[in-house]
């Protein structure tokens, strides 16, 4: 048997079964033959959160007073408005609160 004598025959996929139409008018669901599933879109990244609503400031005057039981200098925090005395904090106490303040940063590494 020579070369002459084989004759090329190109084989063709299987044809598709073609779905018949069941009792009553339903079609059955086509099936998927691939055994690769299709790739997937990956999830979108969540949009970035909105940001932080500004800050409403304080409407209060600060004054430097005494505090008459104790004859101690405080600053009083005091209502624009109203005039009410909101806060009254010692001169001293002031001081002592931005020392541990500035002591917290340093410990923190930021001063």
């Amino acid at each position: 048997m020579g070369i002459h004598e084989i004759s090329e025959v190109r084989q063709q996929a299987p044809a598709m079964p073609v779905p018949v139409d069941a009792p009553g008018g339903a079609r059955p669901e086509p099936k998927h033959t691939s055994a690769v599933a299709a790739p997937k879109a990956a999830p979108a990244a969540p949009p970035p959160p909105p940001p932080a609503p500004p800050r409403k400031g304080f409407n209060v005057d600060i004054e430097v007073g005494i505090h008459e039981p104790t004859n101690t200098k405080t600053y009083n925090f005091v209502d624009h408005q109203t005039g009410e005395t909101v806060v009254q904090i010692p001169i001293d106490a002031v001081l002592d609160l931005v020392a541990d303040v500035l002591e917290q940063l340093h410990a923190q590494g930021r001063r």
